[in-house]
């Protein structure tokens, strides 16, 4: 069952959360909610989920869920395939698993980012832009007139 609002969604997935014995939540998540990250590969990222079948994903439930990422999604290119698993975190603990179902419209978001920040970075090598001076390379005091 897809959501109405699907192409905005990056990556289809199924998660789980880990009961409070596991070293879960005791208490779980709305429809929509963002805050735990993503860890996978080494790497923590933070995402919008949102719960394809039901109003609330409550500790050791299992649900299907939409995951839209929020800074950076173009260093997951390559990444990201069905069937990878990762784990969601809050701060340094796990609070429940995961699998990728299906990429969505991950890569054309991720290469919408990429093209984004390439265009705020360009007029860093720009030589034709004037640099200003770091204020540690700047004069303390104007020089002394020749007399």
């Amino acid at each position: 069952m897809l959501d109405a609002n699907y192409k905005q969604y990056d990556i289809e997935v199924v998660l789980t959360l880990f009961v409070p014995e596991e070293g879960g939540r005791k208490v779980g998540f709305p429809s929509t909610f963002n805050g735990p990250h993503i860890y996978l590969d080494g790497g923590e990222w933070l995402a919008r989920f949102t719960l394809q079948d039901r109003e609330m994903l409550n500790p050791g439930e299992t649900a299907r869920v939409f995951v839209t990422f929020f800074y950076n999604p173009h260093y997951l290119l390559g990444m990201l395939y069905p069937n990878k698993p990762f784990l969601l975190h809050e701060g340094y603990h796990p609070i429940g698993k995961g699998r990728i179902l299906s990429l969505l419209n991950f890569e054309k978001h991720a290469e919408e980012a990429k093209r984004e920040e390439e265009e705020r970075n360009a007029h860093v090598s720009d030589p034709s832009r004037t640099q200003i001076p770091l204020y540690w390379e700047r004069p303390r005091h104007r020089p002394r007139k020749k007399k």
